[in-house]
This record gives C-alpha cells, structure tokens and sequence, in this order.
C-alpha cells in the first residue's frame, strides 16, 4: 500500500525547466522545485480538493493532473493554470504515479489510456508491464498469481475491473461499480462507531458516478483482512433498502440485499 508520505519525482513542470517533486501534506499538494546542488527552492501548494481528474496521455508515461478551476502556482508560475502534466522521472514507471496519485486522492476519477490484455508493454527483457483502466501490473505483481502467494491491491484492482469489463453483459455492467481496495480500510477508519461517521470518510470518493455510488445497482467491495486474505462484498440495490417504500412487490432477485463471497473456511487468526 502506498504510504500518504511518499513522493515522486518529475523532471519537467509544465512548460518549465528544471527539477520537481511532488508529495502529499495535510490535504495539499506540494510542488517543490530541486535547486542547484539538491537545495530546495521555490514550492506551490495546490489543495486535494481542487483536483477533478486524472489523465494518462497516449505517449503512457505523461500524467495530467485536471483542476475544477484555475489554480495559481505561486513562486513556480505566474499565470493561473486549468492543468499539469506530471512526465516521472526514469525508473518510474506511469503506474507508480497512477498507484500513488489514487491513494492521495481517492475522490478524483482516473481516466486512462486503456491498452488491452493482449498487447502487453515491454519495457526491458524478462520485464513485462500490463496495464488496464489505469492500473499497472510489473512483473513483481503478476509473480504474485503463482501458487501460495499473497495478492496486493494493484492485482486485485487490476482483475477486478478486468473482470466486470470483459465477463459482464453491458447492460449489467452500467449497473455496476467496483470500488478501489482502499474503500473499505477508508470507510472504517478514524475510529468510526456508525454507519453515518463511516459515510463521511468517502462520501467525496466517487464524484465521477453521476448520482452517486448509491444509485449503482450492484457496489462490489473488495476487503482485505490483516493483509492475509480477500473478500469480497457485494451490496445489491442499496438504493431500495433506504427509500420509505413497501419490498412486497418488487421481482424475485431484486430486493436490497448484501452478499458476502469469501473462500476461507475459517476467519484469520486475530493474533496475526
């Protein structure tokens, strides 16, 4: 998982010349130019909140950054900008930045530039990179599909969204939303004792969805348990269980119901 702490590089701002890095502090987004000899030098802050899209361009290693309005980047530009492009630095692959920008802001749709299964893009021999609905499997993660090994959240995503995209009829799929594996640990975080405090942890994730993740007839929500097993929720017409109407006439298979898909026999160990 990663970590709200950590930071990327990129070499190029936007038009500007020079060195950047980017990281998460207290809900703003810190732009910071790398000086001459690695000094810090001038720095931006650009509010999480002000971020409504995510972008990977065709060339599959720029990342642009999409502002609901014009943002000012202080000391690193004096014209007001409506978006930013993100090219990392080398070594860094578009799927790190994608798998660090979702964490930090879970609330803001990912628009890739989706490549199917089949054309894989190789990077280096022996090195394979898949990428789908803006998610990057490397062949660290696709190693974790052998036998007794543990799946981590980019696998899960990654088949996840593949699975709804080629096995689903489309009138279904519409109907149909898959959260990020982040949701869950996100809706019960913060000590929440309600359904209603752990409402308020997510309520901004899921803008994207026109009438909001309860109009979804079919939410699936994967769960990690102590980073040793998967779950997965699925809740079925959540809409239906809160609307101040009678359930008696509604069609077999049609009424709010959660159904819980979960391999393991038995539950993890707590001591673990």
């Amino acid at each position: 998982r990663t970590p709200s702490s950590a930071s990327g590089s990129v070499p190029k701002l936007g038009a500007m010349e020079g060195s950047f890095f980017i990281r998460l502090a207290s809900g703003w987004l810190e732009l910071r130019q790398i000086g001459g000899g690695g000094r810090d030098a001038a720095a931006a802050y650009v509010a999480t909140t002000s971020v409504s899209g995510i972008e990977v361009l065709p060339d599959n290693r720029t990342v642009l950054l999409r502002f609901g309005h014009a943002v000012q980047l202080g000391h690193l530009g004096a014209a007001a900008i409506a978006m930013l492009g993100l090219l990392p630095t080398t070594g860094v692959g578009v799927g790190a930045v994608l798998a660090t920008l979702r964490f930090w802001l879970p609330h803001v749709v990912v628009t890739p530039n989706k490549l199917a299964l089949a054309r894989p893009v190789v990077n280096t021999p022996g090195f394979m990179t898949l990428r789908w609905d803006g998610i990057e499997l490397t062949s660290r993660d696709i190693d974790l599909l052998g036998e007794e090994r543990c799946l981590n959240d980019s696998v899960m995503d990654f088949f996840l969204k593949l699975v709804v995209e080629v096995l689903a009829p489309p009138e279904l799929r519409e109907q149909m939303h898959v959260t990020s594996t982040f949701f869950f640990q996100k809706l019960t975080s913060c000590g929440v004792e309600s359904g209603e405090e752990g409402w308020e942890n997510v309520r901004k994730w899921h803008g994207n969805l026109k009438d909001g993740l309860l109009s979804q007839d079919y939410i699936i929500v994967p769960i990690n348990e102590q980073n040793i097993h998967w779950w997965l929720l699925v809740v079925c017409f959540p809409r239906r269980a809160l609307e101040q109407t009678p359930l008696d006439g509604l069609p077999s298979g049609c009424h709010p119901r959660i159904v819980c898909l979960d391999s393991g026999q038995e539950p993890p160990p707590k001591a673990r």
